[in-house]
């Protein structure tokens, strides 16, 4: 019969050592579970954050660290994007979204950059010089009925001032026949019983045909 190897021998000693002190073992074995159990617990963890996953001493991730203390709500979103084809549309639905978002005690912060209040007082000078040039133009023509209307914002007003203008020789300028044709849709809207305001922007800057619009709102849950 051939000789046990030293496997077979550490295993047949083990076995003995089993055999004669069992609680002794048994202890022993508890004891050194709960150390490795206690090891592992506090020295391994679980991160779902995949950002991890790449080296945290490189230059760029400093960077990136340093924007996010600054502007915190740029980290771990949900992108809710808003999109259409008449900007000022588009710009109302994504404040009323944010707004309703905003009130859910299920998101901890909502971001709307395109309808904050700093966009809709500066808004104007990030815009394109072409985009700007335009924008103007339609003031320009606009000019006479927002004159009219910061004299009188009622409704009454605004007819008298479309019936001054339709009764006189010139022709109408454009801004005014934009601002008729608002009027109009919002009386054949109320006839209808949609009560959906009219979106005065997108008749007086009307947009190209085709051209799409989006708003982004960062949410975090």
């Amino acid at each position: 019969m051939a000789e046990p190897n030293l496997v077979e021998r550490a295993l047949l000693a083990w076995t003995r050592l089993v055999i004669r002190r069992p609680k002794q073992v048994l202890a022993a074995l508890a004891c050194l579970t709960f150390a490795f159990g206690w090891y592992a617990f506090t020295a391994f963890k679980m991160n779902s954050n995949t950002g991890e996953l790449i080296r945290q001493d490189t230059d760029w991730k400093r960077t990136y660290d340093a924007f996010i203390a600054s502007f915190p709500q740029y980290e771990l979103n949900s992108l809710v994007v808003v999109s259409g084809g008449k900007p000022e549309s588009v710009r109302l639905v994504a404040r009323a979204l944010s707004e309703s978002l905003a009130a859910n005690p299920t998101f901890s912060r909502v971001y709307a950059p395109g309808v904050s209040d700093f966009v809709e007082k500066h808004g104007l000078l990030y815009a394109d010089a072409e985009d700007l040039n335009d924008i103007i133009s339609n003031l320009a023509d606009a000019q006479p009925f927002l004159a009219a209307v910061a004299g009188d914002a009622s409704l009454r007003g605004v007819f008298d001032l479309l019936q001054t203008a339709m009764t006189a020789d010139e022709a109408l300028p454009t801004g005014l026949t934009q601002m008729s044709d608002a009027l109009s849709d919002a009386i054949a809207q109320a006839l209808a019983g949609d009560a959906t305001p009219i979106a005065w922007r997108d008749h007086l800057f009307q947009a190209e045909a085709g051209k799409h619009w989006d708003q982004v709102i960062f949410v975090q849950g």
